[in-house]
């Protein structure tokens, strides 16, 4: 009987040891971040739904990509991905170039057709179609950039022209 209860007791000891390694990054894997925030105007009006990504420019290979979300103001924060569903929030120190993309349907309610499809082909292609320039999707041709320092970047302004 107690050959019996030592198995049980290494077992149950082996995993609660692996349950615990199978935890979220630890402090020491996140990766030191500031805040960073700012504005997304197009032809002077605030842009609802759209993303914003900070993507390392070139020479920063430490860096990681960070993104978000404008709200109705053109207003956004990012956050910076770690792994799995861990992210944290801001960027982390350096400089970016960032591009900011918004497709029809993006930040609104979608409706059951929205769902199931579009009605004609060419409903769909419009579905997908960008509600920005083009170029602005592209961190090559944005022009936009983002330096991020050790206390962050707030109030950062995109103003995206035709």
């Amino acid at each position: 009987m107690q050959i019996g209860s030592s198995l049980c007791g290494v077992a149950l000891g082996l995993c609660v040891v692996l349950l615990v390694g199978c935890g979220g990054p630890t402090e020491k894997e996140m990766p030191e971040t500031a805040p960073v925030s700012g504005t997304v105007m197009y032809n002077g009006s605030p842009v609802e739904g759209a993303t914003v990504t900070l993507q390392p420019a070139a020479g920063s290979q430490d860096l990681k990509p960070a993104s978000g979300t404008t709200d109705g103001q053109g207003q956004f924060t990012v956050s910076t991905f770690v792994s799995g569903s861990d992210y944290a929030e801001g960027a982390m120190p350096g400089d970016y170039a960032v591009t900011v993309t918004k497709t029809a349907g993006a930040g609104g309610e979608m409706s059951a057709e929205d769902l199931t499809g579009a009605t004609k082909p060419d409903d769909a292609m419009e579905a997908g179609k960008s509600e920005l320039p083009e170029k602005y999707a592209d961190a090559a041709t944005s022009g936009l950039t983002a330096s991020v320092g050790a206390d962050g970047a707030k109030n950062l302004k995109f103003e995206l022209t035709d």
